[in-house]
């Protein structure tokens, strides 16, 4: 194959790890700038780097604004390389800009919120639906940003590349890092779905309200604890209840609460932020407009009348009010949190965030804004000829039944898989109850385990006094085991 170096200037190291290192290129004839992942797969079978050239072959496909484009890619046969040249993004990327906010102790504006979310959104719907790609590696690192024209873009990159060639290679041996953005189903064991990436989506905007990661502890049990509560900094109060909805929404604890990015893209409650978007494209000279489904061509003239649909679109149907339940039993009180927070406004306390999806969406925004604008459609749609936005919204189900077949697909497990991940998790209790018994003591472990087992509901007041009963039966020294028993006790809730 074509040796890339042949055509590119080497610049500099802007990244490297475990597969390799990433380099800020220029092309020698055009000057452009651009960026080339050096992927090694020294060693690796033939079969590997067939797959390899096959994911990065799909990724290539991407056209979106705002997806790094893949220029073109090679083989390396010296070194036993893959080459990727891709888009240089100019500014960075999302963490680093949340991370200047914060050391400047400043709020990102709500306003540079919603402008990234129409972005990001608009990203996830075309990878989503029309390239039934899920992302699996969302998060604000892989979120680039890119100044056009004066005009702030972002771009999603990094299609979890790195994380399938690891699982094709087979060369997992330790967990990837902290669990920072991780859905709950993948914490419980199942398949990553196209609703795990809006879950990671919300994270990131919640991160870029709060200035720090949504979720997080210092090892995976303890992210993975917080992460299933769905305990984590609230809000500032300084953002709308709009937004808080959103986000809340994003991170509810059940995929099937979550909005598809196509639908939340277009729910009345972003045109505002979707008209500005294209507004301020269009005042810097840039052709970009949100996602639209490309809808099949209406029929010729004179060609055969379809027979109308017997039922109203699954889409046009009201929304169902999102659950108030948490993501675990009641049994199962709140672990208070040992990270200080960072950057919050004053006076707000580090606390379980409330069910703000549950709360503002039902109050101020999402849900009802989107149930009264579905629920006129549907009626529209029922009381006789319809409308061209009703033949539109037909033409659109239609496209998109497969899409959400393919969805339901992949959150559904075999029985084989449900008892694989059945006896994994009660072997997993059973270590923890031995590791546990054999640190502190079985008396002093059920007097712990019936502690936080006993706990029904868990009030602020009460989360204080179960902490400090816990002091007291534990000591200071064995606090550490805490968060274990308290998984075991999750297991054991999900029938083990």
């Amino acid at each position: 194959m074509e040796d890339l170096w042949e055509k590119y200037k080497r610049l500099q190291v802007i990244g490297a790890g475990s597969f390799g290192k990433v380099y800020k290129i220029q092309h020698k004839d055009s000057k452009e700038i651009y960026v080339m992942k050096r992927i090694s797969l020294v060693g690796q079978p033939e079969e590997a780097q067939k797959e390899a050239f096959q994911e990065v072959a799909i990724l290539k496909k991407l056209q979106h604004p705002h997806v790094v484009n893949i220029i073109e890619f090679s083989w390396d046969e010296v070194e036993q390389d893959l080459l990727i040249v891709m888009d240089f993004c100019d500014a960075g990327d999302l963490f680093d800009f949340v991370q200047i906010h914060n050391k400047d102790r400043t709020f990102v504006p709500e306003e540079t919120i919603w402008f990234f979310m129409v972005q990001l959104l608009s990203a996830l719907a075309y990878v989503h639906t029309e390239k039934r790609i899920m992302h699996r590696d969302f998060k604000s690192q892989n979120v680039f940003l890119a100044k056009k024209n004066g005009v702030m873009i972002c771009q999603v990159g990094d299609f979890g590349l790195a994380k399938q060639l690891e699982h094709t290679f087979q060369m997992a041996k330790t967990p990837l890092g902290t669990p920072y953005y991780m859905a709950p189903e993948i914490m419980q064991g199942k398949a990553y779905n196209y609703k795990s990436d809006i879950w990671a989506l919300g994270c990131v905007l919640h991160e870029m309200c709060c200035r720090q990661p949504t979720f997080q502890g210092t090892d995976f049990n303890r992210v993975a604890t917080r992460v299933l509560r769905r305990q984590h900094e609230p809000i500032p109060k300084n953002y709308s209840d709009d937004l808080r909805a959103v986000i809340g929404m994003m991170l509810s604890s059940s995929p099937t609460d979550r909005m598809h990015a196509r639908d939340l893209l277009g729910s009345a409650l972003l045109e505002t932020h979707r008209n500005r978007y294209i507004q301020t494209c269009a005042q810097a000279g840039l052709s970009y407009k949100p996602w639209e489904p490309r809808l099949r061509p209406k029929p010729a003239e004179g060609a055969a009348a379809q027979p109308p649909k017997a039922k109203v679109p699954a889409r046009l149907e009201p929304l169902q009010p999102l659950s108030d339940s948490p993501a675990r039993p009641a049994a199962l009180p709140p672990l208070k949190s040992s990270m200080p927070p960072v950057g919050l406004q004053e006076g707000v306390a580090n606390k379980v965030e409330p069910d703000v999806a549950g709360q503002a969406g039902r109050k101020h925004g999402l849900k009802e804004a989107l149930k009264l604008d579905n629920e006129f459609r549907a009626m529209s749609v029922k009381q006789g000829a319809p409308s061209a936005e009703a033949e539109e919204e037909e033409s659109y189900e239609d496209d998109f039944e497969e899409y959400d077949d393919d969805w339901e697909s992949d959150t559904e497990e075999s029985p084989m898989q449900s008892g694989i991940i059945m006896d994994q998790r009660k072997e997993r209790a059973q270590k923890l109850r031995d590791h546990c018994e054999a640190g502190m003591g079985q008396a002093k472990f059920e007097k712990v385990y019936a502690l936080l087992k006993g706990k029904t509901s868990m009030a602020e007041e009460d989360e204080l006094m179960t902490t400090i009963e816990l002091e007291e039966v534990l000591g200071i020294e064995n606090m550490e085991y805490w968060p274990l028993v308290d998984e075991i006790i999750f297991y054991e809730s999900m029938g083990l």
